[in-house]
């Protein structure tokens, strides 16, 4: 099994910009079992030393298993930092934005790709526990059409561990739903 997971921050007074990606292979035995990537973009301008605003946000996203060849969203929106301190940072978002779906197999009379609003809201807390290691943790939900799935969840929780100055141990937990997930063309969701 592989798994990559990245992330950037690029942080001034006024501005913040965020690009993550996380990705997982694994075959099996001579079969592939999974192949997902995510890459996300955020720009984020403080309005004030805690409230911000999302001018853009773009978000990537292919799954096969979950039938996505892949899913582009483009959002915008508001945030908060809820604390802000040299060892915790806690922030909450939200906002409108715009997501297309593009899917492996559909079943016939089926739109493909599925264009539909959404409602992103999402949250991240990071946590220094001690000097050598960190709780990382990540949550997001798209409200979209019942066709889109309704609910696409993503969550990510990292325990980050300080091995040596050159050598980490991460231990990282991805979870991945959709509320509702499109049927193929044989039937199968």
């Amino acid at each position: 099994e592989s798994t990559v997971d990245i992330r950037l921050v690029r942080r001034t007074v006024k501005n913040r910009i965020n690009i993550d990606y996380i990705a997982r292979y694994n075959e099996t035995e001579g079969s592939e079992v999974a192949n997902n990537h995510r890459v996300s973009l955020g720009w984020n301008m403080y309005v004030s030393d805690r409230l911000y605003v999302t001018p853009v946000s773009f978000e990537w996203f292919r799954d096969p298993f979950q039938n996505i060849k892949h899913r582009e969203t483009l959002g915008a929106g508001v945030g908060y930092e809820l604390v802000d301190t040299p060892r915790i940072e806690w922030s909450v978002n939200g906002g409108p934005g715009y997501q297309r779906t593009t899917y492996d197999s559909v079943a016939v009379q089926t739109d493909n790709p599925d264009d539909t609003a959404a409602l992103l809201v999402g949250t991240v807390l990071d946590v220094d526990l001690t000097k050598w290691m960190e709780l990382f943790y990540e949550y997001s939900i798209q409200f979209v059409d019942e066709d889109a799935g309704r609910y696409n969840h993503h969550m990510l929780t990292s325990l980050e561990t300080d091995i040596t100055r050159l050598l980490d141990f991460d231990v990282t937990f991805v979870w991945d739903r959709i509320q509702n997930p499109r049927q193929t063309d044989d039937g199968t969701t």
